[in-house]
């Protein structure tokens, strides 16, 4: 005979008739054991954020991100016949990156 060792995890629930409790329970568990094998154990770092560099703030990461938006827009109007792409979203992305104060 073939016993098995493995726990459905029902044992672990009280035998309550509240749906409630079992499923706060249920979640308490849950949570607990995704927080135990997916969690990071360290912060990600990259050089683009506030723990590497304190002067890196939110509002420059949303100015960044802005700029590659409207470049890669236009690079893709690109093409052999307009080697020099939309001229609109060219110059919306020229204005954005070099404002007028620093030119």
């Amino acid at each position: 005979a073939v016993v098995s060792t493995q726990s459905t995890g029902s044992e672990r629930f009280s035998e309550s008739s509240m749906p409630e409790e079992n499923f706060s329970e249920f979640l308490t568990i849950f949570q607990s054991k995704l927080d135990e094998c997916c969690k990071l154990k360290v912060p990600k770092t990259s050089k683009r954020n506030q723990i590497n560099n304190p002067w890196f703030t939110e509002g420059l990461g949303v100015a960044v991100d802005k700029r590659h938006r409207l470049f890669k827009e236009w690079k893709a109007t690109i093409a052999k016949d307009k080697p020099d792409g939309s001229p609109l979203l060219r110059e919306k992305f020229e204005t954005y990156r070099y404002p007028r104060t620093l030119r």
